[in-house]
Formats: structure tokens, sequence, C-alpha cells
């Protein structure tokens, strides 16, 4: 009797030490890309101060930022190539001094008396900071007009809204301007810039500028637009037009 307790003993503390470990349900959220070298772009910071938007050299990571603003123009132009390929443009957070994600198709810098022709950033948040839209403007109309969202401390979700700005805009131009819009369409170069969020974090205003470029006689159009930005659990978004009214 004493040899079968001690067997059955033996069996059940050998089966208690193979079961499994318990696994989290969740997976945890990727990695943070390690700390890098990036300067802050002015005035792109979030409500709360905890992320902005900033610059950097693809591949190096010990960029001399002082000497850049020193003016120095001949190390610039090596660091970010002719046509300014090697600019990247990230989200960082502030407090912890690393790039939570990367913006594609971005290429934007600023420092010192340097910046890129004819281009600019914006950025609007929302007051939960999980929302951004990040506006890379050019010389007659922006280059991109993203919504970007952000969970777990990371880029989320880079959706492209420009066109459907672009688009909706046109055909409220198309409405209020039945005769003088459809003549100038082919050439008319329609623009979206410098979006606040109201304080529903749902609306958004833009100022919005239509024009032929370089045409001082043909059709043109300033105001202001107000837009909807419906939020959708995947990260995903759709906007839509609210009101376009003339300055």
């Amino acid at each position: 009797m004493k040899k079968l307790t001690a067997l059955a003993f033996l069996i059940l503390t050998a089966g208690c030490a193979t079961q499994p470990q318990h696994n989290p349900t969740h997976p945890l959220p990727p990695a943070k890309t390690a700390a890098a070298s990036f300067y802050i772009l002015p005035g792109t910071a979030s409500p709360h101060g905890t992320y902005a938007l900033a610059w950097g050299v693809q591949g190096n990571s010990h960029v001399d930022w002082k000497r850049l603003e020193n003016g120095d123009d001949a190390y610039l132009d090596s660091l970010i190539g002719s046509q300014g390929q090697n600019v990247r443009d990230y989200i960082v957070n502030q407090n912890t001094k690393q790039i939570v994600g990367t913006l594609q198709g971005v290429r934007y810098f600023k420092i010192g008396n340097r910046s890129e022709n004819h281009g600019s950033i914006a950025a609007a948040w929302i007051s939960d900071e999980r929302l951004v839209l990040v506006v890379h403007g050019g010389k007659w109309t922006f280059s991109n007009f993203d919504a970007v969202t952000l969970r777990h401390d990371q880029i989320h979700r880079q959706n492209d809204i420009g066109k459907t700005l672009t688009t909706s805009v046109g055909n409220s131009l198309a409405q209020q301007y039945p005769t003088q819009y459809p003549a100038a369409k082919a050439k008319l170069v329609i623009d979206v810039e410098s979006p606040v969020f109201k304080s529903n974090n749902a609306d958004f205003t833009a100022d919005v500028t239509a024009e032929i470029p370089k045409d001082d006689t043909g059709f043109s159009f300033a105001g202001k637009g107000t837009f909807h930005l419906q939020k959708y659990r995947d990260g995903s978004v759709s906007v839509s037009l609210v009101s376009l009214v003339s300055n």
C-alpha cells in the first residue's frame, strides 16, 4: 500500500510539473523603434505634448543637428540628397524620445533657414491624441493629406483622405457655380489646408482654395470648408463635406 501511495504521488507531481503556462489572450503591442536621430517640427505637437511630428535622415542615426541649425548648407545637402529622397518624417513620443512610426510618402524638412522648397507641414490632433491629420503642403496644393490613427503608442493606420476631400469640394463648387466651374474644371487646382478640429473631435474646418495656376482672370474660389471625419474600430476613417462657404 505504501508503494502504491508513493507511486500515485510521483505521478501527480509529475503531471503538475508538465502543465503548460498560461499565455495572454491578447498579443503584446509591437516593440517600439529604438531611439534615433530626429528633429522636431515646430507647431506639430499634440494637445498634451505627448507626440509631435519630426524629420530625420534615412540610415543616419548621428545627425549633427546643431551644425544644421547654424546654417551648414553643404552638410544639409549631403544628408537629404538632391531631391530630398533621404528625408523621412515621423511621429515621435516626446516623453520617451522614441519614434512611434514613419509617415509613408511624406518628405518634409525644416531647420534653421532651410526647408523643403514650396513645402509646408501641419498637424491637427484630436483631444485624446489618438488621431492626427497630417498635411504636407506643396506649391499649388497639398502633396499628402492623411488621417493617421495611433494605438499602443504606435502608428496603427495611415489613411489617405486627400482625394476624397478635393472631390467633395469640386462637387460642391459645381453646384454653387454651375456656369463658371465647368469651364475651369480641367485646369483648376483645389487645395485644402490648415485643418482645425472642433470640440466634438469629429468635425474639422479647413481653408479651401480653387484656382488655375498663373491665371489671374479665370475662375477662383477662397473659403472655409467644414468636414466630418468618421472613425472606425479598425483604424480606418471616412470623410465627408458638411459645408463650403466663400470668404
